[in-house]
């Protein structure tokens, strides 16, 4: 009987440590809480990306078309300078041919 109660007695102790590793309710609410406002977190945190992404991409298009019209600008002083030699061509072939 001795013996049985010691079995007993030792499982119950193996209980007890076994029930003392396990995770109090404060500790897994206060894990929960923070697990939440850390997805709370990361959400806004991912907004603020995409924001700035959105402002990146606006600027790039921006760059974008302001270098296209720059080329535009000049590709056409260029066909102004290449006009006014070409009269200036022809002036001076009226000029030598008439004189």
């Amino acid at each position: 009987m001795e013996k049985r109660l010691d079995g007993m007695n030792e499982f119950r102790d193996q209980l007890r440590d076994q029930a003392a590793r396990f995770i109090g309710r404060d500790e897994l609410n206060a894990l929960v809480k923070n697990n939440e406002e850390g997805q709370v977190r990361n959400a806004d945190a991912t907004q603020r990306l995409a924001s700035r992404m959105d402002l990146m991409q606006g600027s790039d298009t921006g760059s974008f078309s302001y270098r296209a019209e720059h080329r535009l600008d000049i590709g056409q002083l260029i066909q102004i300078a290449v006009m006014l030699i070409m009269v200036a061509s022809v002036i001076v072939l009226v000029a030598r041919g008439g004189g």
